[in-house]
C-alpha cells in the first residue's frame, strides 16, 4: 500500500486538529508522506497543501452559493491530485457538506477513506450515516454517544476523546498574563469571542460590544479582552470597538493563545462553535450567541434536530449556559444575562460545576495520539 495519506480540512478548527494528527502519525511512522487541502497549521506540520482553505470562510447556505466556484475548484483539485498520486488512505476532517461528497467520489475510484471528527448527524441530517457506512472504512469520533450511534448502524468506529484536552492549557500563570495585558486582578474580566469568520464578526461584535458598554456604565470595574483570529485584519474589529467606550485589549489568537486569556476571564460572550467547548474546558461561564442571514436562519429552523445550538448544552443535555440567537441576540438581553453570571456568585458557581461535568464527558488527554494509532492500524 502507498505510504501517502491525503487529508481534506475545510475550516480552521479542522486544520488545527489535522495538524496535530499528522504530527502524531509521523511519530509512529516517519516514512508516511502527507498532502491535501487545508491551512497554515497543516502546512507547518509538514503537509504539502495543494489547495489553501484559509480564506474560504463559508457561513451557511448563502455563503455556499457565493463560493460555489471555489468549492468546485477545490473539489476538482483534490480529485485530480488523488488520481495522479494514488494515496493509500484519505482522511476527511469534519466539513461534511464537502467531505461526504468527496467520500462518494473517492469510493468510485477505489480509494480507502477514514473520517476524523464526525459530522453532527445527531443535530442535522441523520441520513448521512448511510453515505458514511457505504464510503468510509473507519470513523474516528470524539464523543461516546457518537460511537453508540455508529455502532447501531454498523459503521466501524473508534472513539478517541477530544483533542482540545491536550491543547487547552495556558502557557503562563494568571499573574504573568494579567501583567502582559496590564489588567487589574480586582476587576471582572469579560472575554469576547465573536468568531473566526469576517461575516460572524460583522454580525456579532457590535452587539457584544454594546452589551459590555452597558455593563461598564453601571459597574465600571470591568475589563475586556477581544480575541481576533490571525486570519482577520485588526481593522475589522477596531471599527466596531472604537464606537464604544470600554477598557479593552484586542489580542491575536494564532491557535493556542486563547487559553491564556480564558484562564483570567470571569465570563465569555462567545459565538456558537468550537470556542464554546474551549470555554467549557477552561471552566469559564459563557453566554452563547449567534446571528445569521434570514435565509440561513430559516434553513436552520427547518433542518435542525436538536434543542440547543451550543455544544456544551448539547453535551449537558440541558441549558447550562444561556443561548441568545438571531432576534434574541440583542445587547440588552446579553447584558442582562452577563450581569447574572458576573455578579451572582451562586449562579457562576453552579455554571462552573456543570461545565466541569461537560469536561469530564470529553474523555482523557491523548486523543490525537489515539487517533493516529487508529489510522496506523488501517495500513
Amino acid at each position: 500500500m502507498s505510504k501517502k495519506i491525503f487529508l481534506a480540512a475545510g475550516e480552521p478548527s479542522g486544520d488545527l486538529h489535522a495538524s496535530r494528527l499528522v504530527r502524531e502519525i509521523k511519530n509512529l511512522d516517519p516514512s508516511i508522506m502527507f498532502a491535501g487541502i487545508g491551512g497554515s497549521n497543516m502546512a507547518s506540520a509538514g503537509v504539502r497543501v495543494f489547495y489553501r482553505t484559509d480564506e474560504l470562510a463559508i457561513m451557511g447556505f448563502s455563503d455556499i452559493l457565493r463560493h460555489i466556484k471555489k468549492i468546485k475548484e477545490m473539489f476538482d483539485t483534490f480529485i485530480s491530485e488523488v488520481e495522479k498520486e494514488n494515496p493509500g488512505l484519505v482522511i476527511l476532517i469534519d466539513y461534511p457538506g464537502f467531505n461526504l461528497r468527496l467520500a462518494k467520489a473517492l469510493k468510485k475510484r477505489g480509494i480507502r477513506v477514514a473520517y476524523y471528527i464526525s459530522p453532527q448527524l445527531w443535530a442535522w441530517d441523520k441520513n448521512r450515516i448511510y453515505t458514511i457506512k457505504k464510503c468510509v472504512e473507519k470513523m474516528i469520533a470524539f464523543f461516546p454517544f457518537e460511537g453508540e450511534l455508529y455502532r447501531k448502524y454498523g459503521v466501524p468506529v473508534e472513539v478517541v476523546g477530544h483533542p482540545l484536552l491536550d491543547i487547552a492549557k495556558p502557557s503562563a500563570d494568571k499573574v504573568t498574563i494579567r501583567e502582559k495585558l496590564r489588567f487589574d486582578a480586582a476587576k471582572k474580566t469579560i472575554i469576547l469571542l465573536p468568531g473566526s469568520r469576517e461575516r460572524e464578526v460583522t454580525l456579532l461584535l457590535p452587539v457584544m460590544a454594546a452589551a459590555v458598554f452597558e455593563i461598564y456604565k453601571k459597574y465600571k470595574d470591568i475589563q475586556v479582552i477581544v480575541v481576533r483570529p490571525s486570519s482577520l485584519a485588526p481593522e475589522l474589529l477596531e471599527q466596531y470597538l472604537r464606537a464604544v467606550e470600554i477598557p479593552y485589549k484586542t489580542v491575536e489568537n494564532k491557535g493556542t493563545e486563547i487559553y491564556d486569556y480564558l484562564s483570567i476571564s470571569d465570563l465569555a460572550i462567545v459565538a456558537s462553535g468550537t470556542a464554546t467547548l474551549e470555554c467549557a474546558i477552561m471552566n469559564v461561564p459563557m453566554i452563547i450567541t449567534y446571528k445569521a442571514s434570514a435565509l440561513n436562519a430559516i434553513i436552520f429552523k427547518l433542518v435542525a434536530r436538536v434543542r440547543y445550538v451550543g455544544l456544551v448544552n448539547i453535551l449537558a443535555g440541558k441549558e447550562i449556559c444561556p443561548e441568545l440567537l438571531q432576534f434574541d441576540a440583542t445587547s440588552r438581553k446579553i447584558c442582562d444575562e452577563a450581569q447574572k453570571m458576573l455578579f451572582d456568585r451562586g449562579k457562576a458557581e453552579e455554571t462552573k460545576k456543570a461545565l466541569l461535568k461537560v469536561r469530564e464527558s470529553l474523555g482523557k488527554e491523548g486523543a490525537s495520539r489515539r487517533a493516529a494509532q487508529a489510522v496506523i492500524r488501517l495500513f
